[in-house]
């Protein structure tokens, strides 16, 4: 890896890096970006929780795809209709297990609607202090993680960045490869990535 970036200059110039909380990454920034602060993208955040919610729903539903609670519960609440509210609601209340976790979910959903850095800072740390009180041990193993990255995780309050832009491109790119059946020619690829990411 480091030998395919270090013909590339201005490194130093970088200031912000974007990343998912694996440790890998963030060794790699802090050896080759010496000056660049490092943001946890808030969509990995949110998505931290999401395989207790299915854990927890398949031991009170087996694994029915065709349910659809499954979908519900991994929604944003403030984006479903008033039926779904209260078919989440219902389930919740006869399955103790997936309410606590999808308390939790909704904790963090809503964490990053908020305005200003300090007052993130102390939502996040009532957050972490109140899943020290859970008895899942998802829950704790979570607060762990979210403690550790602590840092990285609020100073999207200060700067805003996420990878959805990149992520789209990523998307545009393997939608190419898809539709072509596969390239030969990697400057023909490059040239309609480029083509279809401008």
């Amino acid at each position: 890896m480091a030998a395919s970036i270090d013909h590339i200059p201005g490194r130093e110039n970088v200031t912000h890096a974007v990343i998912d909380m694996k440790g890998t990454y963030k060794k790699f920034i802090e050896s080759y970006l010496p000056n660049a602060k490092i943001i946890v993208d808030k969509f990995h955040v949110i998505k931290l929780i999401h395989p207790a919610i299915k854990k927890y729903r398949k031991e009170a539903t087996g694994d029915v795809r065709s349910n659809p609670i499954r979908h519900l519960l991994l929604k944003n609440r403030k984006r479903l209709q008033p039926y779904q509210k209260r078919a989440v609601t219902k389930f919740c209340q006869q399955n103790l297990n997936v309410n606590e976790v999808y308390r939790f979910k909704e904790q963090i959903t809503n964490f990053y609607n908020i305005k200003g850095f300090n007052q993130a800072s102390r939502v996040l740390t009532k957050i972490t202090d109140d899943m020290a009180r859970s008895h899942l041990r998802e829950i704790r193993t979570l607060r762990k993680t979210l403690m550790k990255w602590r840092a990285e995780i609020l100073r999207y309050f200060k700067t805003g960045l996420t990878n959805g832009l990149i992520e789209g491109f990523n998307r545009k790119c393997k939608l190419i490869q898809r539709t072509s059946y596969g390239l030969k020619s990697f400057e023909n690829y490059r040239l309609r990535a480029l083509y279809s990411c401008s």
